[in-house]
């Protein structure tokens, strides 16, 4: 039996052939009861559309449900692109570290670039910063009892411009350090920031900002002391993606930048995974930084090595041994266990049985 189905759609004729000499099929279209009541819907779709001759020749259900597929695949296969943005705002370099001593200055510049594909207008402006907890949550207002060293920034060129589309925006600025700071870390950010009408009857605004962070220090008898401690891990891991935790804490009066160095490997010495974190850390914090792993082995053996830089000098972190099984290959062995258990309580069970039988004859 040949099946020829045909569909028109703008014109356009698709033809869908199909042998199915395997299907025994009356003269006639003929569906059961069940058929009509599980596949009634799809029925009354296609003869709604018009699909008559689809439907004559239809002469098994499961050529109805092949039919479906196809029309579903036909007006849903499509390429979807994503829209480039049209505002898209970035600043290089997001962060700047510099050294003065007090009563002088030390000069800087700000990038900021427009990725999108309308033109903005921008203004920059300055804020304190700090952090709060080991994820380092930022926080842009003064603390009580604190100095503010957003106030020693001061722009040496226009605050506010036009940004064109892929186009960029130079702001240069001064930072001066009151004679007499004390020597140390002080830290503050310059935001760029987007201010364009969403709707104009509405007057709603979309503000997109980022910023250039300030490590500020200020030279003098500063005091530099870090340490580092990773979380422990288990000795069987089984989730797909395992996070690796490194708490980095600044003893000291100013900041420093860390480098954590994470390299994996598995019981023939071949390298697994290998990453390298970098980041500042405050004074008087603590951070904790974290590196996905995500096992590639159904099950393997791994040997996890951690060095981090602290202002002494690179420090090694202690060597992690870990088993990894994936959770399908536990379930796995739970039914080879319980095939076996089983099997051999069969094997039992016959014996008495045929111990029985041999002590009746």
């Amino acid at each position: 039996m040949v099946l020829d189905v045909y569909y028109r759609a703008g014109g356009v004729e698709l033809g869908l052939m199909r042998k199915a000499r395997d299907l025994l099929t009356p003269p006639r279209p003929v569906l059961s009861r069940f058929h009509k009541a599980h596949f009634g819907g799809l029925i009354l779709f296609l003869n709604f559309f018009g699909y008559s001759k689809v439907m004559k020749r239809v002469r098994h259900p499961l050529t109805i449900i092949a039919i479906f597929v196809v029309i579903v695949t036909f007006f849903t296969s499509h390429t979807t692109y994503a829209a480039e943005p049209a505002q898209l705002i970035n600043v290089s370099p997001s962060s700047t570290a510099l050294s003065v001593e007090p009563g002088a200055s030390a000069k800087g510049i700000v990038t900021v670039i427009n990725q999108g594909t309308t033109s903005f207008q921008t203004k920059l402006t300055v804020s304190p910063y700090y952090v709060k907890n080991l994820q380092y949550t930022p926080s842009f207002t003064q603390l009580p009892g604190t100095i503010d060293p957003s106030t020693w920034v001061q722009f040496t060129s226009p605050i506010t411009a036009t940004v064109e589309s892929k186009k960029l925006f130079d702001a240069t600025y001064t930072v001066t350090v009151p004679a007499g700071t004390a020597p140390g870390g002080y830290y503050a950010v310059i935001f760029a920031e987007t201010d364009v009408p969403n709707d104009a009857g509405s007057g709603v605004a979309a503000r997109s900002r980022v910023g250039d962070i300030l490590y500020i220090t200020v030279n003098g008898n500063v005091t530099q002391a870090g340490t580092a401690n990773a979380a422990n891990l288990p000795l069987v891991i089984t989730q797909d993606q395992v996070p690796l935790l490194v708490t980095v804490g600044n003893q000291g009066s100013v900041h420093f930048q860390t480098t954590i160095n994470t390299n994996i490997k598995d019981m023939f010495n071949q390298t697994a995974f290998s990453y390298q974190a970098n980041a500042y850390v405050l004074p008087q914090t603590a951070r904790q930084l974290t590196t996905t792993w995500s096992p590639q082995a159904a099950v393997g053996i791994y040997r996890i090595e951690q060095t981090v830089s602290l202002p002494k000098g690179e420090e090694k972190l202690p060597i992690k041994w870990v088993v990894v099984v994936k959770p399908w290959v536990i379930l796995v062995l739970i039914a080879i266990i319980i095939l076996i258990i089983l099997t051999l309580l069969f094997m039992v069970g016959r014996r008495i049985q045929k111990g029985k039988e041999s002590h009746h004859i």
